[in-house]
């Protein structure tokens, strides 16, 4: 035991960090200027952590995840730093700070899962989950107009959140972590008060991607053997989608009053303005360069011809258009040789009896048809897939033992086989 390694380092950089990453506190002080101290701390302590999570990687001497299967995440990383050199001038300044959180998110969350260990990872999650989604409940019915979104349709709710999808993405995920993580903890009425409570947000926000997943991931914990297909058949949707009015012809049909196209995604004309902007300045191959595309915010980029939109859409709205607008054909193809070794590695590692693992990953590759968290520094979605990444990867024999270990009568330490 060293500093590094104490009680009060491990809070930080494992539980307290872990909240950082997921309580939407920068949302909450838009609705309420007044916790702009409490956001500047918290802040301060997400700095702390990269820099604990630096010295931790450096002088720990408990590192329980292996890096033997990490290759594949990074060389796209490699690549992503590398892409920085050819991001266009005006640019610079904004894409070293992306890149540069991107990979410290990467470091984050393998400290987290190391500090943390198999049980108290998703303990944690659970916990941070089941809080949040009842504070979104009380802001929801406390505050309802700065709960309302008010951009394309006032009958959304966004609640604590930045936007319904949003919302929509983390009750996806507070669904999954309630259901499937130690289940049996909650008592049947608690358990049913808190699927009411998120499934009843998930209605207010009319995410259509979020519902559609905790669907998908209810079947298929009944029924395993969808689960090696739908992971092909997902991220192959995410691949075809956004080409599909390349592919079918154009349609100018409307569904809803949200533009839900025929893609039923709206988003068709964020994809063709994507691809436009990436053959006019021949960047097909290797993209624009991390963080060299999207601005913060409504930000203006020259560079590019999405702000003929009539919204600014700030993500491409979809993972892997997101991924090839920054990295190109390339960068697609190795987040894609991440992906298959990933999934690979899940089937290999992990028994369904933790079935939380492969429910999270099937939800994050369903919510990157229409959304784009792939490799987008600290975003809820990202720090899950990290999160379940560096798990696979977690030393099992040790995590066992140091779970098991206890103090028998006679006062010798003793340590009974998972």
């Amino acid at each position: 035991m060293n500093f590094v390694t104490s009680k009060p380092v491990s809070f930080l950089l494992g539980k307290l960090q872990l909240i950082l990453f997921i309580f939407p506190l920068t949302s909450l002080v838009m609705a309420f200027p007044g916790l702009a101290p409490v956001e500047k701390l918290a802040n301060v302590l997400s700095f702390v952590g990269i820099v604990g999570s630096l010295a931790y990687v450096l002088f720990s001497d408990q590192i329980q995840v292996s890096l033997r299967g990490a290759f594949p995440l990074f060389l796209f990383l490699a690549f992503l730093a590398l892409s920085t050199i050819w991001v266009l001038p005006a640019m610079k300044s904004h894409s070293s700070h992306v890149t540069m959180r991107t990979i410290f998110t990467v470091l984050q969350a393998f400290v987290i899962v190391n500090i943390l260990g198999r049980e108290e990872l998703f303990k944690t999650l659970k916990g941070i989950a089941i809080v949040t989604a009842l504070a979104n409940l009380a802001f929801i019915f406390l505050f309802p107009s700065k709960a309302a979104w008010f951009m394309d349709d006032a009958s959304r709710t966004q609640g604590m959140f930045s936007s319904p999808n949003n919302m929509g993405q983390f009750l996806a995920f507070a669904f999954i972590v309630v259901n499937f993580v130690n289940r049996k903890a909650l008592s049947t009425h608690v358990w049913l008060g808190l699927n009411a409570a998120i499934v009843f947000q998930l209605f207010k926000c009319d995410s259509m991607t979020s519902l559609t997943g905790c669907i998908l991931v209810s079947i298929c914990y009944q029924f395993k053997f969808l689960l090696r297909p739908l992971f092909l058949v997902i991220i192959a949707a995410g691949l075809i989608v956004p080409h599909l009015n390349a592919i079918l012809g154009p349609s100018t049909a409307s569904i809803g009053i949200n533009n839900r196209d025929m893609t039923f995604t709206g988003r068709t004309d964020v994809w063709e303005i994507m691809m436009m902007d990436l053959k006019a300045r021949d960047r097909l191959t290797t993209g624009f360069g991390s963080g060299g595309y999207w601005l913060p915010g409504e930000g203006y980029n020259p560079y590019s011809t999405i702000s003929e939109l009539e919204w600014s859409p700030g993500q491409g709205h979809n993972g892997y258009m997101d991924v090839m607008v920054n990295t190109g054909i390339v960068g697609l193809v190795l987040v894609l040789i991440f992906l298959a070794w990933m999934i690979g590695s899940l089937f290999r590692r992990v028994d369904y009896s933790e079935p939380v693992v492969y429910l999270l990953s099937l939800i994050l590759l369903l919510n990157n048809i229409t959304e784009a968290s792939l490799f987008r520094e600290k975003h809820l979605y990202f720090v899950l897939l990290m999160l379940v990444f560096w798990y696979l990867f977690l030393d099992r024999a040790a995590q066992s033992a140091r779970a098991s270990a206890r103090l028998v009568p006679g006062g010798n330490l003793q340590v009974q086989g998972a």
